[in-house]
This record gives C-alpha cells, sequence and structure tokens, in this order.
C-alpha cells in the first residue's frame, strides 16, 4: 500500500483514506547496510548503530546453556588434616545441578559422619544435608569412597571432619552434574542409617524353580510378610536321617531336658 507519513505513530493509508498505527517494521536478513548514525529508540534509552547490522546483531545474543559437570573448586582441596581438623567448603549456588558427587581419598579415616554435603535456601542456615564416614585403607582401583547426592537447596558445602589421626594423603573432589539418579548413592561398605536420604520401592521376588529348564516362578510369603520356606531335613551331622526305629550307630543322639516331665516306658529295661 502506498502511505503517506503524517506522524511518528500514525501514517495515511491512501486505498482506505483513514490513518492506520503504524507498524514496526522486522528485519530479517543477512546484513543491513546504514548510511550514516541511526539511533534506536528502546522506550528506556537510545543505541546508536553506525555501520551494517548483521542478522545476528538484531536479534538478542545467545544464552550459552552446558549439560557438562564440572569440578567445584569452593569444595575441593588436597590441604592434609591434623587430629580432628576440619575443612568447611565455600557455599556454590547450585540451582542449575541436579546433584552433588563427592569423591575422597586418604591414607586415615574420617570422623564418625565425617563427611557432610550441606544444603541452604539462604546461603547462611544449612538445615539440611546428608552425612557419611570415609574409611581408609581401601586398595587400587578402589582406594577412595564416592558420595553422591541429589539437590536439595540453591546453595551447597561440604564440610570434611578429619578422624584422630594426622593425614598423610588428602583428595577430597566435588562435582556438580546436572542428571539426578535419586537418593544417595553411597559405597557398599557403608552401612545404612536413619539419617540417609532413600528410594521407597515396591518389588516381586522371583526365582528360578527346581523343576529344571529356565522357568521362574514368584516367592509366597505368609499374610504378615514373613517369607514362607519349605525345609526337607535329609542329614544331621552328615548323617541321613531315616523314618523309624534302626540301628545306634544310625541314629540321632537326643538329650533330655533338665526339666523333662516323667517318661512312661513299657518294656523290659536294661540297664548296664
Amino acid at each position: 500500500m502506498n502511505v503517506v507519513g503524517r506522524s511518528q505513530e500514525y501514517v495515511w493509508d491512501v486505498n482506505t483514506l483513514e490513518w492506520v498505527k503504524m507498524q514496526q517494521p522486522i528485519l530479517n536478513a543477512g546484513s543491513v547496510t546504514v548510511s550514516g548514525t541511526v539511533t534506536i529508540q528502546d522506550g528506556g534509552g537510545s543505541i546508536t548503530v553506525d555501520g551494517p547490522l548483521t542478522n545476528s546483531e538484531l536479534r538478542a545474543s545467545e544464552v550459552p546453556v552446558s549439560q557438562e559437570s564440572h569440578i567445584d573448586p569452593n569444595n575441593s582441596s588436597t590441604s592434609m588434616l591434623g587430629s580432628g581438623a576440619t575443612f568447611t567448603g565455600a557455599s556454590t549456588d547450585i540451582l542449575t545441578h541436579a546433584r552433588v558427587t563427592v569423591m575422597v581419598y586418604s591414607d586415615k579415616s574420617s570422623a564418625s559422619n565425617g563427611v557432610q554435603v550441606q544444603f541452604s535456601s539462604d546461603n547462611s542456615n544449612w538445615i539440611d544435608g546428608s552425612t557419611f564416614t570415609y574409611t581408609a585403607g581401601g586398595s587400587s582401583p578402589n582406594a577412595g569412597q564416592v558420595f553422591s547426592v541429589g539437590q536439595r537447596g540453591r546453595y551447597m558445602r561440604v564440610v570434611y571432619t578429619n578422624g584422630a589421626s594426622a593425614q598423610a594423603t588428602f583428595i577430597l573432589q566435588t562435582i556438580l552434574q546436572h542428571g539426578n539418579v535419586g537418593a544417595d548413592v553411597i559405597d557398599l561398605i557403608t552401612g545404612a542409617a536413619d539419617n540417609q536420604h532413600a528410594l521407597i520401592t515396591k518389588s516381586l521376588i522371583f526365582g528360578r524353580t527346581t523343576a529344571g529348564g529356565t522357568s521362574y516362578v514368584s516367592v509366597k510369603v505368609n499374610p504378615s510378610g514373613t517369607l514362607a520356606t519349605a525345609t526337607d531335613l535329609t542329614q544331621v551331622g552328615g548323617s541321613t536321617v531315616a523314618l523309624g526305629q534302626t540301628t545306634m550307630a544310625a541314629s540321632i543322639p537326643v538329650t533330655i531336658a533338665s526339666n523333662q516331665t516323667p517318661v512312661v516306658i513299657t518294656g523290659a529295661v536294661v540297664v548296664l
């Protein structure tokens, strides 16, 4: 359409013979050649442009997005600790991460519950966390221990308390990850504790039948949840068990209880 400018906000439409609101131009080209200096109003200020504008410059800047894990230097250390000494890491904002993994190696064990991954909502009060105990003495390739927990607050720090013996070797490395696997991940040597986070699961137990082949059947429990088992006693002390009377050598010794009630004997009794 052909237009004649009247103001900065409206133009005269010669086809409809009326003033219409000016539409903002949309630029989408490889480059736009600008002759002279152009001032672009942005509502709160101005941007002065002199020269050609590329298509990428006409759009918002790219926002880098990374899904890679990275080491947290605030909560990593190789400085050895003395008897009962504590390393307290600096707070790290982990809002864009889903998991914290801590690797520990030392020639000396930590204090009981000496490995703590703490969380805070305000970077001041450390109100939640997971605690573990590092046990020294492992051999390569599993000389260290790894503890991994899911994100439970915006801010995180690692607190490590050494045991009674001064360290000669110490490696503490914290890795921030984007992927999450749920509950705490600990070594098998670490026993379960009430303060550890866990997944609540429901499972069915299956086993291969003794009838041969590759058939599997579900394992049964009684109404109270106790595993139902069938016991078929065939031997005691290496001697085969047989029903009925047999020789002394093939019999199982029996001891009469101290509070046994009188035993009624019928027939002849021979006392040697």
